[in-house]
């Protein structure tokens, strides 16, 4: 998913720099300088950001567990032990794919 955003990240740079700086645009029906703009912020800066410091916490508590998925959800939302029909506890394994450890718990409804 890093190399998608990246990607996506890098090509909207390349269009902004082609376009601005050595005054070449990419296609021949090709974007206002505006539109370019609101492009270059959206997808250039915004998204990498937002992939950059989204994070996923978990809390357990007495009364329940609460999760936050950091930027889109700025409070955290709970789980009650009453509510949860079933849990497992994975431990995971270290390889080449999967670069973190722990456990998971995975809960259905």
């Amino acid at each position: 998913m890093f190399f998608i955003i990246l990607g996506i990240a890098v090509f909207a740079w390349y269009n902004a720099i082609q376009q601005f700086v050595y005054g070449v645009e990419m296609r021949s029906n090709p974007v206002s300088d505006l539109e370019l703009v609101i492009l270059l912020i959206v997808f250039g800066v915004i998204l990498p950001v937002l992939f950059y410091i989204n994070k996923l916490e978990t809390r357990v508590y007495e009364d329940g567990i609460y999760v936050r998925y950091f930027p889109f959800h700025l409070s955290y939302r709970k789980y009650s032990f009453d509510d949860i029909k079933k849990f497992q506890i994975n431990n995971l394994q270290c390889s080449k794919r999967i670069w973190w450890l722990g456990d998971t718990l995975q809960i259905q409804r």
